[in-house]
């Protein structure tokens, strides 16, 4: 008896589909996709999400781009950032945390990967539609302007004593500490917007996330940290 050498229509079925697939064009990557996979996806998550393979590792989590909550920024409360803001993060790193600066790559990669952040800033609506919230709040009119910082007055004993009268009026101690150091009795209470212990900044360290000058300090008081209990 021969042998049937009639094809096996399943496995005819998979190989045409194997080639045909195959035979499509690579989808052409956005710009700054390649950068942020190569240097950013293993902690922030190929989506965006805060959930990469490393992010379980890491104190404080990584940043989750689709929540739209951005805590170093020039631009008040709520407002989404300006892209010379994602920029200068990408660029400095976020001292004090697992994210380094990124000085070593080019300018040109910095700003690209700053519009891929762009990008995976976005949420899915009742009807599956992704939303990209700089795109919604460029069409709604919404994109802020960053605050405006006023002079920085001078080192005098009467400056400080006022700051640390507000210091106190604010009740800053309860959460940095009298001291500063982090320590205040409200520490164990702290929760970000996920619902994770948070640590205030201990001043003692030097170690400022979003930079250590008067314009870094000033915008971080006002503006306040989204997603902390700094809030806005």
């Amino acid at each position: 008896m021969k042998p049937d050498l009639r094809p096996c229509f399943p496995a005819v079925l998979i190989l045409a589909t194997a080639l045909h697939l195959s035979a499509q064009p690579a989808a052409q990557p956005l710009p700054g996709q390649r950068v942020y996979e190569q240097h950013c996806a293993a902690c922030h998550g190929g989506k965006g999400d805060g959930n990469g393979p490393a992010a379980v590792w890491l104190y404080p989590k990584p940043r989750n781009f689709s929540a739209g909550q951005f805590k170093i920024k020039s631009t008040p409360g709520q407002a989404l950032p300006t892209d010379e803001d994602l920029f200068q993060s990408v660029t400095r790193g976020l001292p004090g945390s697992s994210m380094p600066s990124f000085a070593y790559l080019t300018e040109g990669e910095r700003r690209a990967v700053a519009q891929y952040v762009k990008f995976l800033t976005a949420r899915i609506d009742a009807n599956g539609a992704r939303i990209n919230l700089f795109d919604q709040a460029a069409a709604s009119g919404s994109i802020a302007s960053p605050v405006v910082v006023p002079a920085e007055p001078a080192i005098t004993v009467q400056e400080l004593t006022l700051g640390r009268e507000i210091y106190k009026k604010m009740s800053c101690a309860l959460c940095h500490g009298e001291t500063g150091a982090g320590d205040g009795t409200q520490v164990p209470t702290l929760k970000d917007a996920a619902g994770l212990p948070v640590r205030p900044r201990d001043f003692n360290t030097g170690l400022f996330r979003g930079g250590h000058t008067g314009r870094d300090l000033y915008l971080r008081i006002n503006n306040g940290l989204p997603g902390t209990p700094r809030g806005s």
